[in-house]
């Protein structure tokens, strides 16, 4: 493990989430940036890191049903989906650089992404909807998915590969016409999350509770490996609707599953090269931290293990369950940390030092 975060770090502060929870956090600029959320009310706000101080806030509708999507930084600005519109914000004030009004009864999904001079963003009409970035006009809208696009769009040259709940897509990136459409030979509903591109192939973690990982090919979506990861553990969670994006490194898929445990996987072949358990589900990616892997589990702590062999170097208690993945910002390392009881949830925004 490398000597910079060999230790663990120093508790620096805690504020609570005025309305109880959050989406995952985006940092940039020596701030973090998070959707406060509760039913009906929630907030945007930019929170200073050093200290824990609100530098800005404003309100934000969201449909009343549907996961909020977090915020997303492109270039040096901030991006939302919030209701019925696309805002595009100063990160350091908060103030509306442009607004993208969309079209009725639809609500963005997931948070964008970039191709070039396009901006992609995912919507509840399960289309995907191609901006011009400066004008934030419409490109192109693609045809409509058999499932929700909870995922964001990646993008590589010319193409655009997105998991559409049931399939994933590749598509022109000039036109958003479809290349290739599937499921990798998935014979029940598959629930596909999000797709992570490698050199020659897509890595897609699949069911409602992460329990396998498909890795397809970028040239026409068909197979080469699916590995099931090793399932319950005493003691474990069962979460549904778990959604998380696999981490790859160098050659290696790293990804959390809800029996709790951290998992390396080969690149090649899929075979587990180790995995890391805690008492909790691993709802999230590891952050690469360094050399070293920053991870969260519903347990309530903030781990860091090995990347080569899954060492677990330390691990601390952070008051609360950490669904999201960890960020790292001026050697701050900021989790959301949360604890649900019958009353209701209380949550937390942590921040420790190195």
């Amino acid at each position: 493990m490398g000597t910079q975060y060999r230790q663990p770090p120093k508790f620096a502060w805690r504020k609570a989430l005025q309305y109880g929870g959050s989406t995952p956090l985006v940092a940039f600029n020596g701030m973090v940036f998070s959707v406060i959320v509760e039913e009906h009310q929630s907030a945007l706000a930019g929170i200073n890191v050093q200290d824990g101080t609100t530098v800005w806030e404003r309100a934000i509708r969201h449909w009343p049903s549907s996961p909020t999507c977090p915020p997303m930084v492109i270039g040096d600005l901030l991006y939302y989906g919030s209701y019925d519109d696309l805002l595009v914000l100063d990160p350091a004030t908060g103030r509306e650089v442009h607004r993208c009004q969309l079209p009725d009864g639809t609500y963005v999904t997931a948070p964008p992404s970039m191709a070039d001079n396009l901006l992609l963003v995912p919507t509840a009409s399960w289309t995907l909807l191609a901006l011009d970035r400066r004008s934030l006009d419409v490109v192109w809208e693609s045809e409509r998915a058999t499932g929700s696009l909870n995922a964001k769009a990646v993008a590589e040259g010319n193409r655009i590969y997105l998991a559409a709940m049931e399939e994933v897509w590749c598509l022109e990136r000039q036109t958003g016409k479809i290349i290739w459409r599937g499921n990798g030979g998935e014979r029940t509903l598959p629930f596909l999350h999000r797709s992570s591109v490698l050199v020659d192939r897509l890595i897609v973690p699949v069911g409602r509770q992460n329990r396998a990982v498909l890795a397809l090919r970028k040239s026409d979506g068909s197979r080469v490996w699916r590995t099931l990861l090793e399932g319950d553990r005493p003691g474990s969670e069962v979460i549904y609707g778990f959604d998380s994006p696999c981490l790859p490194h160098h050659d290696v898929v790293l990804c959390g599953s809800t029996d709790g445990c951290l998992y390396a996987l080969a690149q090649s072949d899929g075979r587990v090269l180790w995995r890391t358990c805690t008492g909790g589900a691993v709802l999230a990616p590891p952050l690469l931290a360094g050399d070293t892997l920053l991870f969260g589990s519903s347990d309530g702590t903030l781990n860091a293990v090995e990347p080569t062999d899954g060492h677990l170097g330390w691990s601390v208690d952070v008051g609360g369950a950490v669904w999201d993945t960890p960020v790292l910002e001026q050697e701050t390392v900021l989790v959301t940390s949360l604890q649900i009881t019958e009353r209701g949830g209380a949550g937390w925004l942590v921040a420790s030092t190195f």
